[in-house]
């Protein structure tokens, strides 16, 4: 298993330098490969593999124009390289598969790309200390380490955000989790239907009487007014953090856009701006993040809704409200979490009629408002809280699609009262 772990660092002036030199390079390499290639093809009507680009950069490196290459990290440039490599193969296979909304690559600006590289291990050249990281060209620079570091190392990426912090993150390989056990036949017991358990389970939980527990399964409906529903009757708050910084963002940017560019006024407020929007980022994934471990750890199966959010959001009303919630951003949490740990993820498909289908006899609505957040059944005459039954409709549907995949009985599941 592969990891990820970011850290916030704190380089001297020199080792700026050699950051900001070393984005630079990366950028020229970037930009005179992805002109040559071009060339190539109008030409030659052929493309450039990266191995040919590699060996092209060596004698790059030795000619007298551009020998300050050497100066800098050659994984950093190399990355650079296949990063233009997966864009422009992105490119090519795209379209011959008819689909016109991948964009060629294009040329990186210095004051607008992201400026950011990568590395590889080798030899010992990255290492993670109590109070340091270990970079290629940089050495020992300081920085906040607020976890261990699991695995081997296998690359690091540094990254100076556009509101002028540093980060530093270490790519990590051959995970081992500690909190290993075999869960066959506690699972068997609690879901009969699922067939396939792999022998050894990743799980982060502290008693297998969890796993025996009731509410081990879930559904989870997502939402604007509450940001999450699920099938027992929990509400999840929707914050809206974007709102609540909105008029301070505003002023702002009102501000910035009366600066002269490149001024160091207009710098000062440039990083003001950013800074606003990285609280609310990261606001935003601290609350993501926490919902979706709690829902991890307290449940073997999740059910959620597969929802088409880029059609959703061309709703002029609601648009503006979808694109603030992040649900796909906390689907993906949920997703690679529940890999982790062995969880399972089922996903409804999005056609399933979730809100207007009674989750306990199956009665159907022909039409339901969006306005009505309430609702009686007039075949079990059951009233339904919109939100609740449309989770536990997703938890019906999902557990109901795992049982007919994977054992020939099709009786309905019964939830827990």
């Amino acid at each position: 298993m592969e990891k990820g772990y970011k850290f916030r660092i704190y380089p001297n002036e020199e080792q700026k330098i050699q950051m900001e030199k070393t984005c630079g390079c990366c950028r020229f390499v970037y930009n005179h490969y992805l002109s040559e290639r071009i060339e190539v093809y109008k030409e030659e009507d052929k493309k450039l593999t990266l191995n040919e680009c590699n060996k092209d950069l060596t004698s790059l490196k030795q000619s007298e124009e551009s020998n300050w290459l050497k100066d800098v990290d050659k994984f950093a440039l190399y990355y650079s390289l296949d990063n233009l490599d997966k864009a422009y193969d992105n490119f090519f296979r795209e379209k011959e598969k008819g689909n016109n909304n991948q964009g060629f690559p294009n040329f990186k600006k210095k004051h607008k790309s992201k400026k950011r590289y990568k590395t590889a291990y080798t030899n010992g050249n990255i290492e993670v200390g109590e109070d340091y990281v270990k970079l290629p060209k940089l050495g020992k620079v300081k920085a906040v380490i607020h976890r261990s570091v699991e695995g081997r190392i296998i690359n690091a990426t540094v990254e100076h955000s556009s509101s002028d912090k540093y980060y530093v993150s270490i790519g990590c390989t051959d995970i081992i989790c500690h909190d290993i056990t075999t869960l066959d036949m506690v699972i068997k017991s609690v879901f009969p239907y699922i067939l396939e358990i792999p022998y050894l389970v990743y799980m982060n939980v502290n008693s297998l009487e969890r796993i025996k527990s009731k509410d081990n399964y879930i559904g989870v409906d997502l939402g604007i007014t509450h940001f999450a529903i699920d099938s027992n009757g929990l509400k999840y708050e929707n914050n809206k953090y974007y709102r609540k910084e909105e008029k301070k963002l505003g002023y702002n940017q009102k501000k910035l856009s009366k600066k002269v560019p490149g001024s160091k006024r207009y710098r000062k407020q440039r990083i003001k701006v950013a800074r606003l929007h990285e609280k609310i980022r990261n606001q935003r994934r601290d609350y993501l993040a926490k919902l979706s471990s709690k829902l991890i750890n307290e449940n073997q199966v999740i059910c959620l809704e597969d929802l088409a959010v880029s059609n959703m959001v061309r709703n002029e009303k609601l648009s503006k409200a979808i694109s603030e919630v992040s649900w796909a951003e906390f689907r993906r949490m949920v997703e690679y979490k529940a890999h982790w740990y062995g969880k399972q993820v089922l996903i409804v498909d999005r056609f399933y009629a979730s809100s207007k289908t009674c989750s306990s006899c199956g009665y159907k609505l022909e039409t339901l408002d969006l306005s009505v957040r309430e609702w009686l059944c007039p075949q079990c005459n059951l009233l339904h809280d919109r939100d609740i039954n449309a989770a536990k409709g997703l938890l019906k549907e999902g557990l109901n699609k795992l049982r007919g995949r994977n054992c020939p009985r099709s009786e309905p599941v019964e939830l827990p009262q």
